[in-house]
């Protein structure tokens, strides 16, 4: 069984340049942040497909001017549509 399969694929310059942004400032390489990006799209997708399934994003917000830093929960609820 193989354990990758290489594809090739054209991106978009400013598509490129994001990815290439995102990989200097996570000190990544390219390859390793669209593989990353395309993880969590395959996520979304499955999502997408059930009816019954929602999605979330949950950050840990520093609020702004606090001493020491404090933090605050928020919780983003993502609407799909199929």
């Amino acid at each position: 069984m193989k354990k990758s399969q290489k594809y090739t694929i054209t991106l978009p310059f400013d598509m490129y340049e994001g990815f290439s942004r995102e990989a200097e400032a996570q000190d990544r390489s390219i390859k390793e942040v669209i593989r990353r990006y395309l993880q969590l799209g395959m996520v979304i997708m499955k999502i997408i497909l059930d009816p019954n399934a929602e999605l979330f994003i949950h950050e840990r917000v520093e609020i702004p001017g606090s001493d020491p830093k404090e933090y605050e929960e928020r919780q983003t609820k993502i609407q799909m549509f199929g």
